[in-house]
């Protein structure tokens, strides 16, 4: 009997030594090839993709500067979110701030600023910025897509995240709180604000990381390591201490609530996938993980947290995560989770499938790398025309001087033509569209079509409710269309 319950004993350790093992990194697929983009564009030199890949300069300094973030309009503008470093030597500061809620209790918040002293020896804050970049009309007259201008919409913002561009609002996170902006004029002046949720922890790296509107219509904002009691526009409450969390809300902030946690250091929003499946990467040590988020379940590495890591990413540093659900890529990278890693200068995708109630990553490759030390990807979106747009920062001695955002499309190989990108008022097609093109819109092959689409028909109100209950019901429409 003690031998039995000695070799149990030696079982149950093993079962928890073998399982406390990060995942490794799946292989990549037979048909990945890399190639330097430098054959194409010499600036390009050390730049590598998957043959039929072309990657684009579509705009470098002076018009954008050490951008951290980027979201396009429906209307095909595109939004850029840039930080202004610190000099050389000063770090950031600290201090808190006193939140009054609506109940009449108040709490301190720790939050991080970026302060320099001016002429009078004062501390004054260094602010950041969101452009809008455009095409003059001697950009418009070139083959290539070229952005040469830039519009400051919004520059008295301070460390600020989560760029999200939704029904004309643009959203942002700063000093522990969630701001909206609009122009109540439509005349480029961002002059109406809107504080929607506060108490978030500020502390710099662990305040709000992203902002995403989910399949249900709702904000979902992902807080990093921290004490969060945070209180929604209509005085909703949620709290979670010591640790990361995403908390979802109304688009106006109300009806505020914790929707995960357990979180180590979040990167970017959370993003959900064709089967409204919710995926979220954190980071922690010496690398970091990509998780299959659960509603209400604790993500956490701890007893009795749910495991949800699809893989652990060593060494890395995720910077974001998105979804690839477009037809401008062909059909083996849709449903691809990209994620931009610039700690080992590359931009990683993840195929991903069903393993029991759960995902598990079972490929892996670079969608874009580089040997450029100053590469420095930090986000990486879809635009309207089904590109992938990347966004790098430069890292490196120039401070604030340099900063790139590229486009990834496919030229084509000798087996596979190339595929020509949608126009970028595709999306301002489908909202300006009759309600029978929207319904049809909802069978597009494109996920950002059918999510254009979906929130369109949700502003419109309930007249397309039966034809919607019909689409539901009908069983020779595509799943996509179905479920959106």
């Amino acid at each position: 009997m003690c031998r039995l319950l000695a070799g149990v004993v030696v079982l149950v350790c093993l079962v928890r030594v073998c399982s406390a093992q990060p995942p490794q990194e799946p292989p990549a697929p037979a048909w990945v090839e890399m190639i330097d983009q430098g054959r194409f564009n010499p600036q390009l030199k050390g730049y590598a993709t998957p043959k039929g890949l072309k990657v684009e300069v579509i705009a470098r300094e002076p018009v954008v500067l050490n951008p951290v973030g980027l979201a396009f309009g429906d209307d095909g503008t595109l939004y850029v979110l840039e930080w202004r470093s610190l000099p050389p030597g000063v770090p950031l500061s600290e201090e808190t701030i006193k939140v009054a809620y609506k109940d009449g209790t108040a709490r301190e918040i720790p939050l991080s600023r970026k302060l320099v002293k001016n002429a009078d020896g004062k501390p004054v804050a260094v602010l950041d910025a969101v452009k809008t970049l455009h095409r003059s009309e001697k950009a418009r007259r070139l083959p290539a897509l070229a952005y040469d201008e830039a519009r400051t919409i919004l520059a008295d913002v301070e460390l600020p995240t989560g760029l999200l561009v939704h029904e004309g609002w643009v959203y942002l996170a700063a000093r522990g709180s969630v701001w909206r902006y609009r122009s109540s004029a439509n005349d480029g002046r961002y002059d109406v604000r809107e504080e929607i949720a506060r108490g978030f922890c500020g502390v710099h790296p662990h305040q709000v990381a992203g902002l995403t509107v989910g399949n249900d219509g709702w904000l979902y904002i992902t807080a990093g390591t921290g004490d969060h009691h945070v209180e929604g526009s209509d005085g909703s409450r949620a709290t979670v201490l010591r640790q990361g969390a995403i908390f979802r809300c109304r688009p106006d902030g109300s009806r505020m609530h914790v929707y995960a946690f357990g979180f180590h250091t979040p990167a970017g929003a959370a993003v959900f996938d064709a089967g409204c499946r919710l995926f979220l990467a954190d980071f922690a040590g010496a690398g970091g993980r990509l998780l299959h988020v659960r509603e209400e379940a604790d993500h956490g590495e701890r007893p009795g947290a749910l495991p949800g890591a699809v893989l652990t990413v060593r060494p890395g540093h995720p910077a974001g995560l998105f979804v690839y659900g477009d037809s401008a890529l062909p059909e083996r990278f849709r449903g691809l989770l990209l994620m931009p890693d610039p700690a080992r200068r590359r931009v990683r995708a993840y195929r991903v499938e069903l393993r029991g109630s759960t995902v598990a990553a079972i490929e892996a490759f670079d969608l874009l790398t580089s040997d450029d030390p100053l590469f420095h990807p930090v986000q990486a979106v879809v635009g309207p025309d089904g590109a992938v747009y990347v966004c790098d920062r430069r890292a490196g001695p120039g401070g604030d001087t340099q900063g790139r955002i590229y486009r990834i499309t496919w030229a084509g190989t000798a087996d596979e033509p190339a595929i020509t990108p949608r126009g970028l008022d595709s999306w301002s097609k489908i909202t300006s569209g009759s309600d029978q093109n929207l319904l049809t819109a909802l069978a597009s092959e494109n996920a950002t079509d059918r999510q254009t689409a979906r929130r369109e028909l949700v502003r419109r109100g309930e007249k397309s409710r039966p034809a919607l209950l019909t689409l539901l019901g009908d069983t020779d429409q595509p799943p996509a269309a179905r479920i959106a």
